[in-house]
């Protein structure tokens, strides 16, 4: 298939997740035989609207993204080939382009969430586990020193969890914009500069917090990066008890013990224990291994589907 992929361009020097996630999609398919064609949100002066292709594939596509003529031209001129939107957060949406693309064509929606009541026009949707493109079983790691951590960016939909956990005997990990929003969440953590996991500043801590939006307890969303970046830093995660539903449906075992409800739980994963909850994990990070693989054959098969639909 001759494939016409469309990614929005990194803001700054930023790489975001869904763009790395899109370069690998996009080397497994080439990888197939299959030619791709890229185009970021900020280069759509050099489509050929004439060209002919059997593929659409758009990453995300926000709010702010701006159809070029030529874009519009193009997908004008292959009206009866498919088009497959690609997300790997729940609280995203295409934009208006995309949006009536999906509505307007044979489409598909390949996500890592459930999907509930969202698009209900497009029926061929597919949830597969997206966060494990990135996972790396083989960062640099650095001698443990401290015990906890917290760190992502801050999500307004955690901040009932922001003050339960955030206290004097855990980091916190951060961009300076948003220390400020942790701090009116009721945070007393220590701040600390955002982690740099590439040069192993992760692997320093010997356990990492892990909770998620409210809004997904009660809808299937795969387990983050941050659950693979522990698992490749050899760091233990520790799970919010709000998390179990999400747990459980990831397939994840022996994790019982992994379960905390309130910051006074931390204590209780020390660095003479660290070892012993290390153990358990191993046999996560073997089975995320694993399903990597399995992952790849999962992509290039949905896509042989998607081209014979």
């Amino acid at each position: 298939m001759r494939i016409f992929c469309q990614i929005p361009h990194p803001k700054s020097n930023t790489i975001s997740a869904y763009i790395k996630n899109a370069i690998w999609i996009n080397q497994v398919l080439e990888n197939n035989g299959h030619k791709v064609d890229t185009f970021y949100a900020n280069n759509q002066d050099k489509i050929n609207p004439e060209a002919k292709y059997d593929l659409f594939i758009s990453h995300y596509g926000s709010s702010f993204f701006r159809p070029h003529r030529k874009l519009q031209s193009l997908f004008n001129n292959n009206d009866n080939s498919p088009f497959v939107w690609i997300a790997n957060e729940y609280d995203v949406s295409p934009n208006s382009f995309f949006r009536n693309q999906l509505a307007e064509r044979t489409s598909y929606i390949l996500a890592n969430y459930e999907f509930l009541n969202k698009f209900k026009a497009v029926r061929n949707k597919v949830t597969k586990n997206l966060n494990l493109i990135l996972f790396n079983d083989s960062q640099v790691i650095k001698e443990k020193k401290y015990n906890h951590i917290y760190f992502g960016t801050h999500r307004p939909d955690r901040r009932k969890y922001h003050e339960i956990y955030l206290k004097e005997n855990i980091y916190l990990s951060c961009k300076n914009k948003n220390s400020i929003e942790f701090k009116r969440d009721g945070s007393k953590s220590p701040l600390i500069k955002e982690l740099d996991i590439n040069r192993g500043d992760l692997s320093l801590f010997r356990y990492s917090l892990y909770i998620e939006d409210v809004s997904t307890h009660k809808r299937f969303n795969n387990l983050s990066n941050r659950f693979y970046e522990n698992l490749g830093n050899n760091v233990v995660t520790i799970f919010d008890e709000n998390c179990l539903a999400n747990i459980r449906k990831s397939g994840l075992v022996d994790y019982e013990d992994f379960i905390v409800s309130c910051n006074s739980d931390l204590d209780k994963f020390t660095s003479e224990n660290y070892e012993r909850f290390m153990d358990v994990q191993m046999k996560w990070k073997d089975d995320a291994i694993q399903q990597r693989i399995n992952l790849e054959k999962d992509i290039v098969l949905f896509f042989k589907d998607v081209g014979h639909g």
